[in-house]
């Protein structure tokens, strides 16, 4: 019976590496877009990002976000620059021309002032590619600091709009 189930589960797994994959494995994604912070007095600001992935399946990539947002209206000359890196995975809903995604992303936040210092933080995202264009909605928390009674942008919500290159059809 063990052999048995031994063999079961080694075919499950040969059979989850071998199904083919239609889209290419490796993707590259850069994004500029417009920032809104969550506090009073915020004028907007605007984000870049660079979004290395790999797909481990048609429906799933997993990858890294680099992303630097500059916010109005903080503390620091009325700006407020916080970067970031994370590890994000995206759900891909369809795999028609329009693929609709789902995500969520963790890691670390960093503010322009080492005052503040180093803040773990997670975003859900939802978008969409088309082609080699892609759209997402980032909502960050990130774990909220005060100085001098003054708090700093702990959420913001990132508009990303860009490209990516590697990751499409073969």
């Amino acid at each position: 019976m063990r052999k048995i189930l031994l063999l079961f589960l080694l075919t499950c797994a040969l059979t989850a590496v071998v199904k083919g994959q239609e889209y290419k494995k490796f993707k590259f994604g850069v994004g500029i877009g417009p920032v809104w912070a969550d506090r009073y007095g915020s004028a907007g600001g605007i984000l870049i990002t660079l979004e290395p992935a790999f797909r481990t399946s048609d429906n799933l990539a997993m990858g890294l976000r680099l992303e630097q947002a500059v916010v109005g209206g903080g503390l620091i000359d009325n700006l407020e620059v916080v970067s970031s890196v994370s590890v994000n995975g995206q759900y891909y809903l369809s795999d028609n021309k329009l693929r609709v995604f789902t995500g969520l992303g963790l890691g670390f936040y960093e503010y322009g002032s080492d005052a503040f210092g180093t803040k773990f933080g997670l975003y859900p995202r939802v978008g969409f590619d088309i082609r080699h264009f892609s759209v997402s909605l980032d909502f960050n928390f990130i774990a909220e600091s005060r100085v001098f009674n003054n708090s700093i942008v702990s959420k913001y919500f990132g508009l990303r709009i860009g490209g990516f290159f590697g990751g499409g059809k073969n």
